[in-house]
This record gives structure tokens, sequence and C-alpha cells, in this order.
């Protein structure tokens, strides 16, 4: 099974300081996968992974 909190990470650490609306989409995508089955201290870093995508 895949570690979704794994992708996420890497999805948001591997965009550009502009990324396009697909980039963009398929990370939030990988955040939303990866909260669904995250311990609270992963939803946490999610949270703070999601507020990076937002800047």
């Amino acid at each position: 099974m895949e570690n979704f909190f794994e992708r996420a990470k890497q999805k948001v650490q591997g965009l550009t300081n502009k990324p396009s609306q697909d980039d963009t989409a398929a990370t939030q995508d990988a955040i939303q996968s990866a909260y669904n089955d995250a311990t609270a201290e992963e939803k946490q870093q999610l949270q703070d992974l999601q507020q990076k995508l937002d800047q």
C-alpha cells in the first residue's frame, strides 16, 4: 500500500515557485488522500503543507 503521507510531502516539496494548476491540483489530491488515514501528528503536518501550498 502506498504511503499517502509521504507522497503528499514529496508533492509539496517538488513544487516550483510558480506551480501549474495541474501540479497544484495533484498536490491537493495527495494531501486529501493522506489526511483520511493520517495520525494526529501527520494531520498537523499535512495542514502545514496545505498552508505552504496556499501561499
